[in-house]
C-alpha cells in the first residue's frame, strides 16, 4: 500500500480565545500487489472552531469533517468502496 496526500491547512484568530480552522486534504492510495489492486482517490475538508475558557487551561473544540472517497475495487459493484462521510466532533481539553 503506498499512499500519496497533500494538505493545506489555516487557521484565523478573531479574538484572543476564539479561533477557526479550515483544512482540505486530497489522497491517492495504491494498494497494487494486494489480492484486487485498487487505488482510492479521497477528499477531505475539516471545519473547526476554537474557544479558551481560561487563556492557559481550558479549551473547546468542535467541527465537521467530510470526506468523499472514489475508489476503483469493483469487486462486487463498482461502488462496493466509495463512500462519502461527515463526522461531528466535540472535544474539551483542560489542564491543570
Amino acid at each position: 500500500m503506498l499512499t500519496r496526500d497533500l494538505t493545506v491547512k489555516g487557521s484565523y484568530e478573531w479574538m484572543p480565545r476564539i479561533s477557526t480552522s479550515l483544512g482540505v486534504t486530497i489522497a491517492n492510495t495504491d494498494y497494487e500487489g494486494s489480492t484486487n489492486n485498487r487505488v482510492d482517490d479521497t477528499l477531505t475538508y475539516d471545519l473547526g472552531a476554537n474557544y479558551d475558557l481560561e487563556q492557559w487551561s481550558t479549551k473547546i473544540s468542535g467541527g465537521v469533517k467530510l470526506a468523499d472517497r472514489d475508489s476503483d475495487n469493483a469487486t462486487l459493484n463498482d461502488e462496493i468502496d466509495d463512500y462519502d462521510r461527515s463526522y461531528f466532533y466535540l472535544n474539551v481539553t483542560a489542564a491543570y
